[in-house]
């Protein structure tokens, strides 16, 4: 045991101990003195010659700086002959490397929202939560749909806040949009710069304008941030507005062309199922399809009304209302006044001696300033501050007459009770436009202006129209269901006698049930007649295939039903005079019987490739063209939505449309057949 002991102490010893032997790090001629070695040798208790010759040996007993001096003239060797030296040691021991502990994504989560509100804040929905978590998660494209004032700025600041060193985009299409998302994360200490020209620094929540944030120096500092690997996600504010005002989706088409692979989310806050599919295929949106994330967005704290005054009076009344409310607000309340015109703005504002504000007003910043501030209770403004604004303190939202549709009536309105707190929503009319609406047929308007035109005039809850537009049928409701501030025929009702509400509502009901059943009944007789129809334009045109063999179908596509009896289209002299029905229609592969023009699976010669009929569809769609009649030029302008030109470009134009894949009568078909389609619906 003791002779074992010693061997280990001289080998330390001399290893690592005492500074006689050459370390690695050592110069080449740095070696301490015998005087040194003999010290350690003696405080063992035995001799520098004993120590050598019997303790601290490796393998055959050979001293350790032999062993030393050994690997020395091998590294030389080895360095003569161009060979790879021997490793170091450490290389062969494989570090440890201990994982960071994993963070629950829930706390981390929670934590940001308490950083963002405060302690013991809450979510404002279930569905907010959930938005969170789907950003957090990366899925794309996501479009999420609150109400006005529902807390779609979280949405953008959390997962900002919770990837420090990454930057957020953020595009909206207004000015005051994005200033007031500037202050709101200044508040909340997240950086965060608006994008202007000339811009380099990096935050992380960049704002951009949409007019500035399609030019090509932009699109460059976006794509540095993706190479740098800082770029978190893109988001569009307002997302409806790339579907409803056209020079909006302008703009996108040119953010879309970045091709960026990060998370895109679409915030609004007016988004009716019926734009769902037209939102996908415009922005295309198909591959993969959108994730939609939609909270109710009814405003539980609106009271609606709508006040009806003699003709030409409602100006006056708005002035009048107004003059009165504001007596009874506190120090930081606010009234919004919303005009269709700026003309109205000014007349309103001079009368009132308030703020007002409109797109080309010089002093239009200072006025909102002014205004926020509590410098002045009343704004006067036109729809320029329908959207995107986050004012605290709008008790009263007063609309002077219709506005343009249920999307900007409930933007607008959306301005008021930020905070939960109750407000008032009133619409001024006279009494001509209110009797004009009442007038109106609803199938003759669109979904939005009819669900506009029906809160206005309806006798029965005013909430009922705007959430059958805004969340679907399924999900229509009133003030009573939802335990929501109630609107003035609600209160009208409520204050009605027991036995009048009952009967009240029994009528309603029963008014209700018959619309139900009538809508049923028509849409019954609809679809039937329509099955009908296209059952017997399918016949038709099938025996139209059989009785146009071996006759001209040029001719007969111009009335000359007896001269196409006589030749067939090869020698047909209105077709080498005029080339009227020989244009080439480039046809998509798979999309029809080159032939004869009818669907492959109409065809009953398609597959086996035996169908001998000239293409009639084709040579009765030109030749009506070129002659000008209405019924076929009519059929070409709803297949397609639009209008040609006709000459040079234009032609060719259409020519390239009329071969591409459409569906019609059940069958996939092209653009050129379904326009046929549509004049023989017409005329036979």
């Amino acid at each position: 045991m003791t002779a074992s002991y010693r061997q280990l102490q001289v080998g330390f010893d001399r290893e690592f101990v005492r500074t006689g032997l050459k370390r690695d790090n050592d110069d080449e001629d740095e070696l301490e003195s015998d005087g040194e070695d003999e010290a350690h040798d003696r405080m063992a208790v035995h001799s520098g010659k004993t120590a050598r010759n019997w303790y601290g040996r490796k393998g055959l007993r050979i001293p350790m700086e032999m062993v030393k001096a050994y690997g020395k003239v091998s590294d030389k060797w080895q360095d003569w002959i161009e060979m790879l030296q021997r490793p170091s040691r450490s290389q062969f021991v494989e570090q440890i490397i201990v994982p960071p502990a994993p963070i629950d994504k829930d706390i981390l989560i929670r934590d940001g929202l308490c950083r963002l509100h405060g302690d013991g804040a809450k979510w404002t929905c279930e569905k907010q939560k959930e938005a969170v978590y789907a950003i957090m998660d990366g899925v794309s494209p996501l479009v999420c749909i609150f109400p006005t004032g529902g807390g779609k700025t979280t949405l953008i600041m959390i997962p900002a806040m919770l990837n420090e060193g990454k930057t957020t985009i953020v595009v909206t299409p207004y000015i005051p949009l994005a200033d007031d998302l500037e202050k709101r994360c200044k508040s909340a200490k997240i950086s965060c710069l608006r994008w202007t020209p000339g811009t380099v620094q990096r935050a992380m929540i960049v704002v951009v304008v949409s007019d500035t944030g399609t030019s090509g120096e932009f699109q460059t500092y976006t794509r540095d941030l993706f190479m740098e690997d800082r770029l978190l996600s893109v988001y569009f504010d307002e997302a409806h507005t790339l579907r409803m005002e056209r020079h909006f989706r302008q703009k996108f088409e040119l953010f879309r062309r970045l091709c960026l692979p990060v998370p895109w989310i679409f915030l609004t806050a007016t988004f009716p199922p019926s734009m769902k599919c037209r939102f996908e295929e415009e922005l295309v949106l198909t591959n993969p399809v959108p994730t939609y994330i939609r909270a109710t967005t009814n405003r539980m704290n609106a009271r609606y009304s709508v006040v009806r005054v003699m003709e030409k009076k409602a100006e006056e009344k708005v002035m009048e209302m107004a003059s009165e409310m504001v007596k009874d607000l506190w120090n930081e309340q606010k009234i919004l006044i919303f005009c269709p015109s700026v003309n109205e703005v000014k007349r309103i504002g001079e009368s009132l001696q308030c703020c007002v504000y409109y797109s080309k007003s010089d002093l239009k910043k200072s006025s909102l300033e002014d205004w926020e501030n509590g410098g002045k209770k009343i704004m006067v403004t036109t729809s320029a501050l329908g959207a995107g604004m986050n004012i605290s303190g709008v008790m009263i939202v007063i609309h002077l007459g219709k506005t343009f549709g249920c999307t900007s009536f409930l933007q607008e309105s959306g301005r008021g009770g930020r905070e939960g707190e109750m407000f008032k929503s009133i619409t001024i009319m006279d009494e001509m436009n209110y009797r004009r609406l009442q007038r109106m047929d609803f199938r003759l308007l669109t979904p939005e202006d009819a669900a506009l035109t029906e809160f206005l005039t309806t006798k029965g809850c005013r909430r009922n129209p705007l959430s059958r537009y805004e969340d679907g049928p399924e999900h229509e409701t009133d003030c009573v269901n939802l335990n929501a501030e109630s609107c003035d025929n609600c209160m009208a009702a409520e204050n009605m006698s027991r036995c009048q509400k009952r009967k009240l509502e029994f009528e309603l009901e029963e008014g209700k049930k018959r619309a139900r059943i009538k809508s049923y009944e028509r849409r019954t007789d609809e679809v039937r007649e329509s099955i009908q129809e296209e059952a017997l334009l399918i016949e038709y045109m099938k025996s139209l295939r059989v009785r146009l063999r071996g006759r001209c179908s040029i001719c007969w596509a111009m009335n000359h039903d007896d001269e196409s009896k006589s030749h067939v289209e090869e020698n047909c002299e209105i077709k080498e005079l005029f080339g009227w029905g020989s244009e080439n229609v480039s046809f998509v592969d798979n999309s029809c019987c080159f032939k004869c023009g009818l669907p492959g699976d109409m065809c009953e010669d398609y597959v086996d490739g035996s169908c001998s009929s000239f293409n009639f569809v084709k040579a009765f769609v030109l030749i009506g063209i070129h002659q000008g009649k209405l019924e076929v030029l009519d059929s070409i302008k709803k297949v397609a939505g639009r209008e040609f030109n006709m000459k040079e470009r234009g032609w060719s134009e259409i020519l390239k449309w009329f071969g591409k894949p459409c569906r019609s009568l059940g069958f996939n078909g092209t653009n050129l057949f379904a326009v046929f389609c549509e004049y023989l619906r017409r005329e036979v």
